[in-house]
């Protein structure tokens, strides 16, 4: 039997997962970041595939704060980056289970090895969070999530989740990415 309690969880689970939808431009946010922290954003460079932290999301200074979420068909997500300079090797955001390394790929396709982790769960946290974690073809279990190592600020795998806000952008005139 249900109880007012639990239903009032289903139903919160429910929100936030029909909050982030197909063809969502979004930017994440390390949740816990103080805001006057100097980078919180999560940023793919589109000339070299790295991926690292930015300060802000405007799209002229950091264009790879932005990001176009797919819902793939296998019910994963893919996360396109929007960078401003376009650069067709360097595109969905990809884990690395064997390294841990975190970059930009050109494909989401399972077939390629370096690519199969492009395919990421979103898990929604209790606190309203989400964490994403990797769902690819090869499995490790000490890199499981994207994280980021609050030593030195740098992106990579994790086997504990690190928690990011989803963050809806709105692009004004000025300042859009492409479509």
């Amino acid at each position: 039997m249900l109880t007012a309690k639990s239903l009032i969880c289903i139903s919160l689970i429910l929100a936030f997962a029909m909050a982030l939808q197909d063809g969502d431009k979004i930017a994440f946010k390390m949740s816990g970041s103080h805001d006057n922290a100097p980078d919180q954003y999560l940023n793919g460079n589109t000339i070299d595939g790295s991926v690292s932290l930015a300060k802000n999301t405007d799209f002229a200074t950091s264009s790879g704060t932005w990001w176009r979420a797919h819902f793939l068909s296998d019910g994963s997500w893919a996360f396109e980056n929007l960078g401003n300079i376009s650069y067709n090797r360097h595109i969905y955001l990809n884990g690395n289970t064997e390294t841990g390394a975190v970059n930009l790929v050109e494909s989401t396709e399972y077939s390629n090895w370096k690519t199969s982790g492009t395919h990421w769960g979103v898990e929604h946290l209790a606190d309203g969070t989400i964490a994403l974690e990797y769902l690819g073809g090869i499995p490790v279990s000490m890199f499981t999530f994207l994280g980021v190592d609050t030593n030195t600020g740098a992106v990579k795998m994790a086997g504990s989740n690190t928690h990011w806000e989803i963050v809806t952008l709105v692009p004004a005139a000025s300042s859009a990415p492409p479509v």
